[in-house]
């Protein structure tokens, strides 16, 4: 890189550096040249979460949240700000204004893995002290891509018996900690600090506190050790208002995780795959064939490709298998790459939707639909293609989303639609331009996909099977009446 962007660069990566000694001077000094009204937008929001960030990296709290509500008066703040300041909030016990940071950080709009999203709210469950959030938490992060290393959720573990009163299991549970930290090859000094800061914490607290207690036996059950101080006393129990902000927060969790489960394109999807990759074979040995230059396997490809193409009066006389293979065929590679990139995308929201199998069902009617529909109106043309299918898909997911709509954030059934909606209409053109692709079984696909959408039941998240109620804002009226009562 040249000019500006490498000096940004240098610039972030020096300020990272500075952050790393503590040296919050020097790292702001770096990235306030950059806050001004020459500098692109991106940049200036990159540069102000650097010097967020840098305050956490350093465990600056006060200086986080300071630099922060400063950010926030200024204007308006990118979303990652939100989440970071709610960590420098929880450290410092501030459980409402935390919970606040994660209701504005809009977690429900990022295109994130359900492992991510337990790493962003841990904090906030542990710093509150909500064991049993803690542990499902904990429970996710313990296998798979995103796991988390066993020295820092006993570490989690700890400070969250530390926070719900309980020092004594806190104490063995970070004493544990390192000793699971030494079984690592990699030194951890920064997170050997942090234990220790802990454990010297709690010995001014709790200088009693007994060792040896069976670390593996504290991890697999975040929340059961057996020391002595198991019931918290009175002062250690969580008040109505802060039981408010876990329980909306968790409420926040759990609705991003049932977005990331319809939206997310990284959620394993066989039936879309498998329906790719044999249409695409198809096609490629269909074209190798044909361009082979060998007159048996020309003859063969003439042969294949005239018994499965949709022709109206064969299957009116009864060749119905050619309503199901005419899917399989494409006119040429932009016609096959239209439909491949609509079906890999949406259909896997279709999948996420309605399961693997009504997806199928779906995606195979309405090709079938469409099919019918064009041999019934337009009985003098041929066609090929699954655009009708993929149509159908198209108008599932449509009306999935639509259904949805209570649950999903509007920006993301925005941004999903106009995709959807913009795809749609190139496949449209491409009718205009390729021959023997009908617009008749387009309209037949997505009637097929309108009807089977709608009446095909649709998933809720867990939260919406216990209430009606739609999740909302943090209602600080609310809070700040039940800490009136309380006082």
């Amino acid at each position: 890189m040249w000019g500006k962007p490498y000096e940004f660069v240098r610039d972030r990566v020096e300020a990272f550096a500075a952050y790393m000694r503590a040296d919050n001077a020097s790292g702001d000094a770096l990235m306030q040249k950059w806050q001004n009204p020459l500098t692109p937008y991106a940049l200036i929001e990159q540069s102000q979460a650097t010097m967020l960030n840098g305050r956490i990296l350093s465990w600056d709290w006060p200086g986080a949240i300071e630099l922060f509500e400063r950010m926030k008066s200024s204007g308006k703040l990118p979303k990652p700000l939100w989440l970071w300041a709610s960590r420098a909030y929880s450290e410092l016990d501030q459980v409402h204004e935390a919970a606040r940071c994660l209701d504005e950080a809009s977690l429900a709009e990022y295109t994130t893995s359900g492992s991510t999203l337990a790493v962003a709210l841990l904090p906030f469950f542990a710093l509150a002290g909500a064991q049993d959030k803690t542990a499902v938490l904990l429970d996710h992060l313990l296998k798979g891509r995103g796991a988390l290393p066993d020295y820092a959720r006993a570490y989690w573990l700890g400070r969250c018996l530390a926070v719900a009163g309980r020092k004594k299991a806190a104490y063995d549970t970070f004493k544990g900690a390192l000793q699971l930290l030494d079984s690592h090859k990699f030194r951890g000094e920064a997170w050997r600090s942090r234990i220790h800061n802990q454990m010297d914490e709690l010995q001014r607290i709790e200088p009693q506190a007994v060792a040896n207690i069976n670390v593996v036996d504290v991890l697999s059950v975040p929340g059961s050790a057996t020391d002595t101080d198991a019931k918290a006393p009175a002062g250690g129990t969580a008040s109505d208002a802060k039981e408010c902000d876990i329980e909306r927060v968790w409420e926040i969790y759990q609705n991003a995780k049932f977005v990331q489960s319809i939206i997310s394109p990284k959620r394993k999807s066989t039936a879309v795959i498998s329906i790719v990759v044999v249409t695409t074979l198809v096609f490629v040995c269909f074209k190798f064939m044909m361009l082979s230059g060998d007159d048996a396997l020309l003859g063969l490809y003439q042969q294949l490709f005239g018994m499965w193409l949709l022709d109206p009066h064969k299957v009116l006389g009864g060749q119905y298998w050619r309503l199901f293979t005419y899917m399989l065929l494409h006119k040429d590679e932009v016609h096959l790459l239209m439909n491949m990139i609509g079906l890999f995308w949406f259909g896997r929201i279709a999948e996420n939707i309605y399961g693997t199998p009504r997806f199928i069902c779906i995606f195979v009617l309405a090709g079938i639909l469409g099919g019918i529909i064009h041999c019934l109106t337009q009985p003098g043309v041929m066609v090929v293609g699954d655009s009708g299918a993929v149509m159908g898909i198209f108008a599932a997911v449509g009306v999935g989303i639509f259904r949805l709509r209570k649950y999903l954030p509007a920006s993301v059934c925005r941004s999903e639609l106009s995709w959807l909606i913009g795809l749609a209409l190139s496949g449209f053109l491409i009718d205009k331009m390729v021959p023997q692709v009908a617009a008749i079984v387009h309209l037949g696909g997505m009637l097929a996909g309108l009807l089977f959408g709608s009446i095909v039941s649709v998933p809720k998240p867990s939260y919406a099977k216990a209430s009606s109620v739609r999740p909302s804002a943090i209602d600080s009226t609310k809070v700040n009446q039940s800490q009136g009562l309380e006082q």
